[in-house]
């Protein structure tokens, strides 16, 4: 009965210890990384006034590899072009391969793996390029790891060393120089304008030969002549559309890298969360303050979720190879376009834009020229024997229909296209709120953890609803900004009125 008491006694203080931000820790530093703070998840040591910190730990702040090698007790830490090494119990460190002096050796806490590995915080940070201060007045480590400040959303970065980095403009720029469309439209016109000679000099050679200017023979050279017109005359108009597609495409293209990005990112946290929460739940069920029914429903979300972070991964993995091919880029090379789109309003003037843009779209001038081309062959054409005046009417009235089922279709596309952006726009506003409370909320909650009334599983929920907040908003600028692309080329959504 004694020793059953005393197994109790132990698993309520593992509890304890688990589900509480217990004062040792509130006691100990604390840590703000790019302007953010986090718990430290394992007890820092400081030993001769220098702090020491899991490594493990630092390395995920500072996004550095780490390779462990048992047999002479090293670490390597990698962080972009820099490599660290460093052997347990030595303070002699390697900064790709030059010796540095250490103030404290790096050291086991509670163990003998890489795992409790405790390392000097800030000779560890700034080795690899980072920056660490020191605030006295809440007694605060400062880590600046060069990321942007207070941010939680971690996506749209390289993951491969060869990676390129680029602007918008100049990933435009390559999608634009990689469209075999453009390059054959291009050598369209030279080819159009040879066939147009051509024809000139058919025509001249009938003269010549005296052959009747009202023959079919004739008239199929002056036929063929005026489509060649329309065709040479629709270039530019079809270029526009093509360069607009190509934009429109790697405009959706990151737009979709970025949101299932975030969405990668949301469910890595909540994986993190449900670890925990089982972790928590498997020590109330031994204090019978949990069910096994809570344990394995726990459990269930676990697996179902890292099920769904394997789907994600290659949801990913296919948005990238997916740019790439706008890009017309090698698809084993990663390419990342440095920009973060904000919400343009639309303007007020809704009429007057709706109509200028229906009136200047350039697949309306197409139909137009249809139209003027049959209305011509009525006025012009007398080779009834291969053409009939009912066959005539019949292709200018085709020509008239599709041109007022195009106008139709922009408008319609257009006045909904409008009323989704509005929404977006409107949209944006509760979403920055959710963001702004999202972290009063988390900011609340880390006067408390220090206070020792929250838990460190408390603080990670409340980061998750910032980065929940922030994927929102994210998106709905990433959504807005490709659909207002769209609505000054209303050709691009015509087809889905």
């Amino acid at each position: 009965m004694k020793k059953k008491a005393l197994i109790s006694l132990a698993l309520i203080v593992a509890l304890t210890i688990q589900l509480t931000a217990v004062n040792a820790y509130a006691a100990g530093p604390n840590l703000k990384v790019n302007g953010l703070f986090e718990a430290f998840r394992t007890k820092t040591v400081t030993v001769n006034g220098t702090v020491l910190m899991a490594m493990r730990e630092l390395c995920s702040y500072l996004d550095a590899e780490v390779a462990w090698k048992d047999s002479n007790q090293s670490a390597t830490l990698t962080r972009g072009e820099t490599v660290l090494v460093m052997y347990v119990g030595d303070k002699t460190a390697y900064v790709n391969k030059a010796p540095k002096d250490m103030p404290v050796a790096a050291q086991y806490q509670n163990g003998s793996t890489a795992l409790d590995l405790m390392v000097p915080l800030r000779f560890v940070s700034e080795s690899l390029g980072a920056t660490v201060g020191w605030e006295s007045k809440t007694s605060t480590i400062t880590l600046d790891t060069g990321k942007k400040p207070l941010q939680i959303m971690d996506v749209n970065k390289p993951t491969q060393p060869n990676a390129e980095i680029m602007t918008y403009d100049k990933a435009l720029a390559m999608a634009l120089q990689g469209n075999s469309s453009l390059k054959n439209l291009e050598d369209s016109v030279e080819y159009l304008k040879e066939k147009h000679d051509e024809a000139i000099e058919s025509a001249r050679m009938l003269g010549y030969a005296s052959v009747d200017m009202y023959s079919s023979q004739f008239i199929s050279i002056l036929r063929s002549m005026r489509q060649i017109d329309d065709n040479i005359e629709n270039v530019p108009r079809n270029k526009e559309m093509t360069e607009a597609t190509t934009e429109y495409l790697l405009r959706s293209s990151l737009s979709q890298l970025i949101s299932d990005e975030l969405d990668a990112q949301l469910l890595q946290e909540s994986i993190k969360l449900n670890e925990a929460n089982v972790k928590n739940l498997t020590l109330k069920l031994e204090l019978g303050m949990a069910s096994q029914n809570d344990l394995t429903k726990a459990k269930q979300e676990l697996e179902k979720d890292k099920v769904n972070i394997n789907l994600m991964d290659l949801r990913v993995a296919d948005d990238k190879t997916s740019l790439n091919k706008v890009l017309a880029r090698s698809l084993d090379k990663e390419h990342i376009v440095d920009f973060e789109p904000e919400i343009v309003p639309l303007e007020k003037n809704l009429t007057g834009f709706i109509a200028d843009t229906v009136t200047n779209d350039p697949s309306l001038a197409i139909k137009q020229t249809a139209l003027d081309a049959a209305q011509y062959a009525i006025d012009n054409y007398s080779d009834t024997e291969t053409h009939s005046p009912l066959e005539k009417q019949n292709d200018f009235n085709t020509a008239a229909r599709d041109l007022d089922d195009t106008r139709s279709s922009l408008e319609k596309g257009l006045r909904s296209s409008i009323n989704k952006l509005q929404q977006m726009e409107e949209n944006n506003r509760s979403l920055e709120i959710d963001v702004e409370n999202a972290w009063n909320t988390f900011n609340s909650l880390v006067v408390n953890y220090q206070a020792g009334l929250v838990t460190i599983y408390e603080l990670d929920q409340a980061k998750v609803g910032i980065l929940q907040a922030e994927a929102a908003l994210s998106k709905n600028k990433y959504n807005h900004w490709s659909l207002s692309f769209a609505i000054n080329h209303p050709f691009l959504l015509a087809s889905g009125s």
